[in-house]
């Protein structure tokens, strides 16, 4: 096992990239040789705030592999947004590489990119020289979307990292540069939330959905059962809560300004792990940036004890009716509305004296047989003589009635989307199940939920999947138009030019298949020609 040669000073709070290029610099190392004695890699990126092969590092310099990914990461925050999956990151944060460790968590199949760097505040840096005789990158500087030293309120320095910029290099803070730009209050807000919540949750655990419904119970934004949101208010509040951010490149993406992201984290069917960058977000309009109200739990009655609430306030109205009590009683004894106790009596069949048993038990009869035939509500009142309420509340009461009609509602939607689908087929008998579920999508996926046979019955035969082959003319076209209209192109590199026209790597990979795109950069003189 490979150890450091001499002791380094390592504060709490520096990123492993810091200690790695501290380490570089004191023993005079270039970057590919320390690369290599730590990693075995000469060639390997470390990530700014999500290391991989952190086993490796904690060996060599000698430190708890378990501390490292704590409080030199922003783990601690992976872990609040990805409760299910936290402990296979951590496994692979210590033994597998920068790509894997991305992909197991939420940030590498984000929609979004955040910056890919380090920053550091100058007034920190002047900090650290007085206090450590040097500089290094702080972790809470990393966490994404921080854009200001909260402890200072001044916008930090950034230094971009990956290809075309800064890349497989180890640096340092500049400590140079004395002043920054102050920040405004959001950034400093969002930058003191983020730095406290780490800092919280090195040593506290906390299950964001719970303590997110909670404080959504107490600013009264979901119904007292926990199912329904008020998403609309929420989104409003939200975007007033942070309406002062600025959202850019280096900070909070442009693209999360709708606040769009919120519905999907608090929902119970959608609440998948997420970037958490948007649970900042969430968490600091929640708490009103008050970290300790996320781990401030109070008992919430949970929709089981409700249920035995209701099932006991049922048996209590049953047997005062049992007793002969009348229904303005029973409403008095229990608390409960007079429609209620009236529904109970009639579902258990027990006799009452009140405007609803106004009309014979024959014209009720008729009603319940008219509505098991999935005759609506205003034909049946029409075809009786009697009011629209009265048959609604018949069929409420009669057990499993408004189950069978909303059967019956959807073999009626069945059927009309079979016949409409079958009428497409019958005038364009050459269209494919692709061109005819785009011309009658609602009947297709009617059909797809409730019953997916009659889709193989009716609609033709799927056609057989076609290998995808890549229009190398177009792509040459685009890339010849797109270099056209680079100037000073003799001052860049090839790879400089790719990036600057989106090339996906075909100009130093697959440039035989752009003749175009060829022929222009050997006029431009940046390849020769064969």
């Amino acid at each position: 096992m490979k150890q450091a040669p001499f002791h380094l000073e390592i504060p709490n709070d520096e990123v492993p990239f810091s200690t790695i290029a501290r380490y570089a610099y004191i023993g005079g190392f270039r970057a590919p040789i320390v690369l290599k004695q730590i990693f075995s890699n000469p060639k390997k990126r470390i990530h700014p705030f999500l290391p991989g092969l952190l086993n490796n590092f904690s060996d060599f310099f000698g430190l708890n592999p378990l501390e490292v990914i704590t409080h030199k990461t922003i783990y601690p925050l992976v872990r609040f947004a990805h409760p299910l999956t936290a402990r296979s990151i951590l496994d692979t944060m210590r033994r597998n590489t920068e790509d894997k460790v991305i992909s197991s968590t939420a940030i590498g199949h984000s929609r979004f990119s955040t910056f890919y760097g380090l920053k550091y505040c100058p007034q920190c840096v002047v900090e650290d020289l007085d206090k450590y005789g040097f500089t290094y990158w702080h972790v809470n500087h990393q966490i994404p979307g921080t854009e200001a030293c909260y402890r200072h309120s001044c916008l930090l320095h950034a230094t971009a990292m990956g290809e075309g910029q800064r890349d497989r290099a180890l640096f340092l803070p500049n400590f140079e540069v004395k002043h920054s730009s102050s920040a405004n209050q959001y950034q400093i807000k969002f930058a003191s939330f983020s730095a406290e919540l780490m800092t919280t949750l090195q040593t506290k655990n906390a299950n964001f959905l719970e303590a997110y419904r909670q404080l959504l119970h107490q600013q009264g934004l979901i119904s007292k059962n926990g199912k329904n949101l008020k998403i609309s208010e929420i989104l409003k509040l939200a975007s007033n809560y942070w309406k002062g951010l600025k959202f850019s490149e280096q900070g909070v993406p442009a693209v999360l300004n709708n606040f769009a992201f919120i519905g999907p984290i608090l929902r119970d069917k959608t609440n998948s792990p997420a970037h958490p960058l948007k649970h900042i977000l969430l968490a600091a309009f929640l708490t009103n940036n008050d970290v300790s109200l996320l781990f401030k739990r109070k008992k919430i009655i949970s929709n089981v004890n409700t249920k035995a609430v209701d099932d006991s306030k049922i048996d209590q109205v049953l047997t005062l009716l049992k007793n002969g009590k009348s229904l303005n009683e029973v409403e008095k004894l229990t608390g409960r509305s007079r429609c209620y106790v009236r529904r109970i009596a009639e579902l258990n069949r027990i006799p009452h004296k009140s405007n609803s048993l106004k009309y014979s038990d024959d014209i009720r009869r008729t009603v319940l047989i008219k509505a098991m035939y999935g005759i609506s509500c205003d034909e049946i009142a029409n075809q009786l003589q009697v009011g629209i309420g009265y048959v609604e509340q018949v069929i409420c009461n009669e057990p499993n009635m408004s189950k069978w009609r909303k059967h019956l509602r959807v073999q009626k939607r069945i059927l009309a989307a079979s016949q409409r689908l079958e009428a497409i087929c019958k005038k364009s008998p050459g269209l494919n199940r692709t061109q005819i579920r785009k011309l009658a999508e609602a009947d297709y996926f009617i059909l797809y939920n409730h019953d997916k046979s009659l889709i193989e019955k009716i609609l033709p035969k799927p056609l057989k999947p076609k290998r995808y082959y890549k229009d190398w003319e177009k792509e040459d076209s685009r890339l010849f138009n797109a270099i056209s209209k680079i100037e000073d192109i003799e001052l860049l590199s090839l790879s400089a030019i790719g990036r600057l026209v989106n090339d996906h790597s075909y100009i130093l990979r697959s440039i035989d298949k752009l003749p175009k795109t060829r022929q222009l950069l050997v006029n431009s003189g940046k390849i020769i020609d064969k």
